[in-house]
């Protein structure tokens, strides 16, 4: 007789801290990427999203039901609250932005592989300040 053995997989959360918010307006967004298309502009293009209100200047971002693996995050101060990263002068970010592992690009956005960071566990914890430009 044959039996099968069904092993759910485990759901994977992360928390991530946001620190540098310079006013309590709005909130903070963060979209999660498992892969690199996409990062860390286009919103369709990610995993999850998740937002958070800001108080003291921080906020805290949550993902669960997530499975265990590599991915990279953006975040940014939507002080507006109207979904989208706003601009000045048609191409630099008018609101605080973040990355992952604070990676930083070099005349553009960083990229996945430089933000890119490990979910493994229960519950895996990760940090971020957003930067003014």
């Amino acid at each position: 007789m044959w039996s099968l053995l069904f092993v759910a997989a485990q759901a994977e959360t992360l928390v991530v801290e946001v620190a540098g918010c310079q006013t309590t307006q709005g909130q903070v967004v963060g979209d999660l990427f498992d892969k690199a298309d996409g990062y860390p502009m286009d919103a369709e293009q990610a995993r999850a999203r998740a937002t958070a209100t800001v108080t003291g200047g921080r906020a805290t971002l949550r993902f669960e039901g997530l499975a265990a693996g590599t991915y990279a995050l953006s975040v940014w101060h939507d002080e507006n609250t109207n979904g989208k990263v706003d601009l000045k002068w048609f191409v630099l970010p008018a609101e605080a932005l973040g990355a992952s592992n604070a990676a930083k690009g070099r005349m553009g956005p960083p990229s996945f592989e430089d933000a890119a960071f490990p979910v493994t566990g229960a519950e895996t914890r990760h940090a971020i300040t957003v930067q003014y430009l």
